[in-house]
């Protein structure tokens, strides 16, 4: 039943009970017409189509005839309702034709409005054949036919529910709507650079497929995509056994270094389905910094790695908590064992400075607030001691074992080690004292989280990682104003991922020159691998993911950021500008620039081989390439299209074919090679734009 004012348990218990009084039973000749896609409803007396008025989204907008336009406010989709009843929902609002009842009883005249659909029986009707493929509608919970009001042929007259009586106002032809043709195939260039921004490198298979189902469908894939995430490794004890264990081996590669989660890194990158999440989650190691330098068991970094990875699209909120309770966290930064006696200010101090609001007050849109010209602080040291009292008596879950810390399970309230004292926080506010360290965590993490720094702070580190260096105040703007909760939740990182991908900045081509980020070495070395099918060494199988030391190189030890403030500073300038912003630049120097060409001259020209760390191997897939040898400009367009989005300078194209040219044309493998090389070498490629 649906009734003006009515909640919606209302309306389902009216409903119910409408149903109950419903009398006789309605005849049994249900329509036999295919009704699976859109269909109008056409009154066989006026030849008018069903029409949602002004097509309207509102609720209670009344349902008229009008003259057939081809509106998606005069398509309606039959959705089966079960015992041959249908609930008919409108094209253009995804609301049910219902039944309006102006009084508790079931009335003659009682209007037809749209509604949402809640499964009661006043927005039920079956089908009656009415010969020469026409239909009378019968409500479910009257028996009560749907009609238009006194037979008249006007368009904008309303439609009523009435007693059957075979007149033809009350008939309707469901006349077929052809299916929507389906959109056109989406640029490749454009698809190409989505790619780049929300994976860790476009393949030909996902290009195309990018290019059937769009963008937008594209992401929201992504979002529903199954981890491919870390499974959880054994605990071993902090102290290695050399015996058991001795330097040098097996076990102590396995257990005692990054090696097991940073090949599982890359073959997610290279083969993982969960791409947008997996960039997302490397994102934000980069801003929640846990760094295997101190945190030396892989087993230990797992839970901090599933836990980045679980909240990629999740709340900031929940994922400010869970990373605070984190025990490779509590162990990095020490709130492991803080004491109320000797507070450690450590976590306190990163989890406001690099963690959430940054060290001055900003603008939604980024920029700096300014006072009297200066900068103003968003804390001074004794909202970072209060902070650290906050964050006193929590310690390691209980071991497993004698020796063998637990690294698995979240950290613990040790209460007697609680500081229960009042504490100041941002913004003034007081946490009363006697409250437990759960109650005051939980309190401390809502005021981090409810500051107006965390929108902006967060938002544009998480362009900078995803799409550009030096975002314009606006794009900031707009992505804070998302994170702020427009049109969700504060802080749901999908709505704000996707805010930051489907922005025109980011969809865009660029006129800005100082557009684009430096592709640091993981997405740069998994990019390329990903751009030519990475495979094993002899090619039969897959890469194994041993690509760490070809990082290690090029200045990104995976999973081993030198401290807590990550690989690089978000604020590190490119050399030779006035101040243009380029973080990965921190890694890039005369002596990184030429081992970037160098691992890439090993991958292209020889792969890695197989070795003891290295069951597999990796080598590139050139067949196709190899295919387009013969002739060299086909060839360096095909490069410029799934490396560079069509971006390629005449200047630099014309130099690679030249280059390319000079290779022997019986050797198509060598050009191909020479080719790869030669872009994947060029700051047109290494500088993501």
């Amino acid at each position: 039943m649906v009734r003006r004012r009515a909640n919606r348990r209302v309306v389902v218990l009216l409903g119910c009970l409408l149903a109950a009084r419903a009398t006789g039973s309605p005849p049994m000749h249900a329509a036999a017409q295919d009704l699976s896609g859109r269909v109008e409803l056409v009154a066989r007396h006026s030849g008018k189509c069903l029409d949602v008025m002004g097509a309207s989204l509102d609720d209670f907008t009344p349902v008229i005839q009008w003259d057939c336009n081809g509106g998606e406010n005069q398509h309606w989709t039959l959705q089966p309702a079960g015992d041959g009843y249908y609930t008919l929902i409108a094209s253009h609002s995804g609301k049910a034709l219902s039944v309006l009842a102006e009084s508790w009883a079931i009335n003659v005249g009682d209007p037809v409005v749209q509604y949402p659909s809640v499964g009661v029986t006043n927005q039920q009707w079956r089908l009656l054949d009415a010969g020469d493929g026409y239909y009378s509608l019968m409500a479910r919970q009257s028996n009560l036919v749907l009609e238009v009001e006194a037979a008249s042929t006007d368009s904008g007259v309303r439609t009523v529910q009435d007693v059957m009586n075979g007149s033809s106002n009350q008939q309707w032809l469901l006349r077929a709507v052809a299916p929507d043709p389906p959109p056109p195939p989406v640029a490749t260039s454009a698809v190409v650079r989505l790619l780049e921004q929300a994976t860790f490198g476009p393949t030909p298979a996902l290009i195309a497929h990018v290019q059937t189902v769009g963008l937008e469908p594209f992401l929201e894939e992504q979002f529903d995509a199954p981890s491919s995430g870390y499974p959880t490794l054994p605990l071993y004890p902090t102290t290695r056994d050399a015996t058991a264990c001795p330097s040098g081996s097996t076990c102590q590669r396995d257990n005692y270094t990054m090696y097991p989660v940073q090949n599982r890194f890359f073959v997610n990158a290279l083969y993982g389905g969960d791409q947008l999440r997996q960039r997302v989650a490397f994102a934000l190691h980069q801003i929640l910094v846990v760094s295997g330098v101190d945190i030396t068991q892989p087993s230990w970094m797992t839970l901090y790695l599933q836990t980045l990875d679980r909240n990629a699209f999740g709340n900031f909120r929940q994922l400010l908590y869970e990373i605070t309770l984190n025990p490779a966290m509590g162990n990095y930064l020490d709130v492991n064992g803080n004491t109320k006696t000797r507070p450690n200010e450590n976590y306190a101090r990163e989890v406001l400075q690099l963690f959430s609001i940054g060290t001055v007050r900003l603008n939604i849109d980024g920029t700096q607030q300014l006072d009297a010209g200066q900068p103003i602080p968003t804390y001074t040291q004794t909202t970072v001691d209060n902070f650290a009292r906050v964050f006193t008596g929590w310690r390691l879950a209980t071991a497993p074992a004698p020796g063998v810390p637990n690294y698995i399970d979240p950290m613990v309230p040790n209460e007697s080690q609680h500081d229960t004292g009042s504490k100041t926080l941002l913004n003034g506010v007081v946490l009363s004292s006697g409250h437990s360290a759960t109650r005051d965590l939980n309190d401390a993490i809502d005021n981090i989280f409810q500051d107006p720094n965390v929108g902006p702070f967060i938002s544009k580190q998480l362009i900078q990682h995803l799409v550009t260096s030096n975002p314009t105040p606006a794009y900031v703007e707009r992505v804070a104003s998302v994170f702020n909760g427009g049109g969700s939740a504060r802080g749901d990182l999908r709505a704000v991922v996707k805010a930051i991908l489907l922005d025109p900045e980011a969809r865009n081509d660029p006129g800005d020159r100082n557009y684009g980020r430096l592709r640091h070495p993981v997405q740069f070395l998994a990019g390329l691998l990903r751009a030519f099918g990475a495979r094993s060494a002899d090619g039969a199988s897959s890469s194994d993911g041993y690509l760490n030391p070809q990082s290690v190189l090029m200045g990104m030890d995976l999973f081993r950021p030198p401290s807590v403030f990550s690989y690089f500073s978000p604020g590190t300038v490119v050399p030779g500008t006035n101040g243009v912003r380029g973080p990965e630049f921190g890694l890039f120097s005369t002596s990184t620039a030429l081992r970037r060409a160098n691992v890439v001259n090993t991958i292209v020209f020889a792969g890695i081989p197989v070795s003891a760390n290295a069951p597999t191997g990796t080598s590139l897939d050139l067949s196709d390439l190899q295919a387009l040898a013969s002739n060299p400009a086909q060839l360096v367009d095909a490069l410029d299209v799934r490396l560079l989005h069509g971006t390629m300078s005449q200047a630099m194209r014309d130099s690679v074919i030249t280059a390319v040219s000079a290779v022997s044309s019986t050797n198509r493998l060598k050009r191909a090679r020479t080719a790869v090389y030669l872009v994947a070498t060029s700051s047109q490629y290494q500088v993501e734009r």
